[in-house]
């Protein structure tokens, strides 16, 4: 789901979808719009399968509110960084226990064979 107007309207949001019957919840967030959005949906679905999208609004100096989100028990962080930015995704995982996914960044099987090898 896109990224909504303030925490309150997202909890909105998922509770319908849950209420419809989905069982994993993908979120769009974007910088001031992440950790307390996220926070209140958790704290109002404790048990829910909840995903982050960030659609490459982050940079690596933004690690620290990246961090917070690993307290919120997510399923994954999908393209945090900028696409093709494998070094700076691979930084990133390091400092992470949350799981980063790639999309817009993996054009290629060598590209995918690039992220499942490297190690910080």
């Amino acid at each position: 789901m896109g990224v909504q107007e303030s925490p309150e309207a997202l909890v909105k949001a998922v509770t319908g979808y849950i209420a419809d019957g989905y069982r994993r919840i993908k979120m769009k967030i974007k910088p001031r719009k992440d950790y307390e959005y996220i926070s209140e949906v958790r704290k109002n679905f404790p048990n829910a399968m909840l995903m982050a999208d960030a659609n490459s609004a982050y940079r690596l100096k933004d690690i620290e509110m990246l961090k917070k989100l690993d307290n919120l028990d997510l399923i994954m962080i999908e393209q945090p960084l900028e696409p093709g930015d494998l070094i700076d995704h691979a930084v990133l995982q390091a400092q992470l226990k949350t799981s980063i996914c790639l999309d817009e960044s993996i054009v290629s099987l060598d590209d995918a064979e690039k992220t499942s090898t490297y190690r910080i």
